[in-house]
């Protein structure tokens, strides 16, 4: 995990909305037109207005889980008030499925997406603050080099992102 710390004038007053729009418009500045990928690349806003930019690559579900547990500790320590995550992923149109009764939100694709030979590329952007969450998705579409064509942004029944890894990790209980 890499960290550098900014400062950014009224960085409190920032919105949900704003840092959303920095991300995305961060991504697109890094993709469109290369073969780049995104590492998981957070923002974490404090009390005293400093951004501290954190990159956590993860090479499995395992390292996601720590990784994430990691972040929650960070922003524990420095007293985050908000933060904006970016984070490469694979979708699929396939249908899901419960795999449990007891859980009703634990479910998964029929087929994992990075087993789906038509699986689809996208960034999920999620921004949150101690009292809600607002999630953005992009597919990454491709033109026949491999180069990043478009970021095209999903919206409506398209635009949405559920698991583990858009939790919010400022939300009132979930810091400890």
């Amino acid at each position: 995990m890499r960290n550098e710390t900014h400062h950014i004038s009224e960085a409190a007053m920032v919105s949900l909305d704003t840092l959303l729009d920095q991300a995305e418009s961060n991504a697109r500045r890094i993709l469109v037109g290369t073969r780049e990928e995104l590492m998981p690349v957070w923002v974490i806003l404090n009390e005293e207005d400093e951004a501290t930019i954190a990159g956590t690559p993860w090479h499995n579900d395992d390292e996601k889980i720590v990784l994430m547990a990691a972040m929650q500790e960070e922003m524990r320590k420095m007293g985050a008030t908000a933060y904006v995550v970016t984070i490469e992923y694979w979708f699929t149109d396939m249908p899901f499925a419960y795999t449990s009764k007891i859980d009703p939100m634990n479910f998964r694709p029929l087929v994992m997406p990075r087993n789906d030979p038509k699986r689809r590329e996208g960034i999920v952007f999620q921004a949150c603050n101690k009292a809600e969450s607002r999630i953005r998705t992009c597919e990454i579409l491709r033109d026949k080099k491999g180069r990043c064509a478009e970021l095209k942004r999903l919206d409506g029944a398209q635009d949405k992102f559920e698991g583990p890894m858009v939790r919010n990790l400022l939300a009132q209980g979930t810091l400890q």
